[in-house]
């Protein structure tokens, strides 16, 4: 089932994905998504070109993850086939994005009147840093 038809239960994307065939292994073995990782800085990043890509295969199951600090060429948000994955603040992209960051992030005063979903991210995003229980 498309991403954008399932309203309740649990996802799951493979974040991280560099390539073309590692988006068609993962969506292959059931992923309902795959990350595609703008963030600078970030081990998994990858280049606008290989986003584009890697978008081309896995489509609308393609969710583009960058920070509010990053640069991103606005024609790529503008043509992205699937959703933002935005961390830290940014303004709202006024289309369909998952806003993610720690739990006790409070969307509506970064300015977002309501995004697609929310991530509730380790405290520093992508780490596998655990929560301060």
């Amino acid at each position: 089932m498309p991403l954008e038809e399932q309203r309740i239960g649990t996802l799951v994307k493979v974040c991280g994905v560099r390539s073309t065939e590692q988006a068609r292994r993962a969506l292959d073995a059931g992923a309902d998504a795959v990350g595609v990782v703008l963030a600078a800085g970030s081990p998994r990043q990858v280049s606008p070109a290989e986003a584009r890509e890697i978008a081309s295969v896995a489509g609308k199951r393609a969710v583009l993850v960058f920070t509010g600090q990053d640069a991103i060429d606005p024609e790529l948000l503008r043509t992205w086939p699937g959703a933002l994955q935005i961390h830290g603040p940014r303004t709202d992209p006024g289309r369909r994005c998952i806003l993610a960051g720690p739990i006790e992030a409070d969307p509506r005063s970064e300015g977002w009147a309501r995004p697609s979903a929310r991530l509730i991210d380790a405290p520093k995003a992508g780490s596998g840093q655990a929560w301060a229980w």
